[in-house]
């Protein structure tokens, strides 16, 4: 999930005065309720048919709580797609900051199983998610978190003690994103929550090291 411009009309417009940051923990708290609320609404129902009201009642909070924080539905659903392929990236990054320096099969390996982590626990609640997004995401903001995604997959090839030639670097990293992005995608569209991790995970490291052995030869070898 990668962005989301301006393409539905609200559903309900509230008061013009900014919308609250969550700063504290509390106000996090309600931010995040009101945010999971709709991504489990979505896993039974289409976008259009999910009311604010509705969303509200399942995050048990007020009508005016809901606009404190969010101006409109459509807010409410970018909020959802940015935050959601945040958490990736932070968390790609973090297990990146781990491995640097082993081989590039390894890094490659551990950043997928990132990836997959994410996806497993409500994997039904992805599936929508996904449709959300290939519907209204603009190219801008699409292009912009995507480019957050190459750039790791840049940092973690060129971190890997057989890192690859830097011509090919930059081809290789929007590849292994597509690759990732288009196989646990489609298995959370298509299978929800029966999806086959275990299958999943062969698909995605047998794309993955597929590819990188067209790479041809690797740069200078680094010790970890």
């Amino acid at each position: 999930m990668f962005g989301f411009r301006s393409t539905m009309n609200p559903q309900q417009k509230g008061p013009a005065k900014p919308r609250r940051r969550p700063v504290q923990s509390r106000s996090w708290q309600t931010s995040l309720a009101i945010q999971e609320a709709l991504v489990r609404l979505l896993a039974g129902q289409d976008y259009a048919q999910v009311t604010i009201r509705a969303i509200v009642d399942l995050a048990g909070v007020g009508l005016g709580t809901f606009y404190e924080y969010f101006g409109s539905k459509e807010e409410l659903a970018q909020v959802c797609l940015h935050l959601r392929a945040k958490r990736i990236v932070l968390a790609m990054d973090a297990r990146l900051a781990q491995c640097r320096g082993e081989s590039m099969a390894a890094i490659v390996d551990a950043l997928i199983a990132v990836n997959v982590e994410h996806h497993r626990e409500t994997p039904e609640r992805w599936g929508p998610i996904y449709l959300l997004e290939r519907h209204y995401s603009g190219r801008g903001a699409y292009q912009k978190m995507y480019a957050r995604f190459v750039a790791l997959w840049s940092r973690a090839l060129l971190s890997a003690a057989d890192a690859p030639q830097a011509a090919v670097v930059e081809e290789a990293s929007v590849t292994l994103q597509a690759i990732v992005y288009g196989l646990i995608s489609h298995a959370c569209i298509d299978e929800g929550e029966g999806i086959d991790f275990s299958r999943l995970m062969r698909q995605l490291r047998g794309a993955a090291h597929g590819y990188l052995r067209t790479l041809g030869g690797t740069g200078q070898s680094r010790a970890p």
